[in-house]
């Protein structure tokens, strides 16, 4: 799942880019803004937020909007394990 407050065209890209960087191992599942995700009950194993999130039981890895390519591929890649 992505969390996102820059949009929903950001968000989009962001979701694309993170299914591309890692050859389609990671699906995003949802794409909702914080309100929505603080509402509600989340099955996702992972979270990828661009704004920090306290309080979920997923660990929440912190991105940029854009992806540049110093995001650490290896801690996402260990939760996908």
């Amino acid at each position: 799942m992505v969390v996102s407050s820059a949009g929903v065209g950001a968000s989009q890209l962001l979701a694309q880019r993170l299914e591309e960087r890692f050859n389609n191992s990671l699906k995003v599942t949802r794409i909702l803004d914080l309100a929505t995700v603080m509402k509600t009950n989340l099955a996702e194993k992972m979270v990828v937020s661009t704004i920090p999130i306290y309080g979920l039981k997923q660990p929440v890895i912190l991105v940029s909007p854009l992806l540049p390519p110093r995001i650490s591929n290896k801690s996402i890649m260990q939760l996908l394990a």
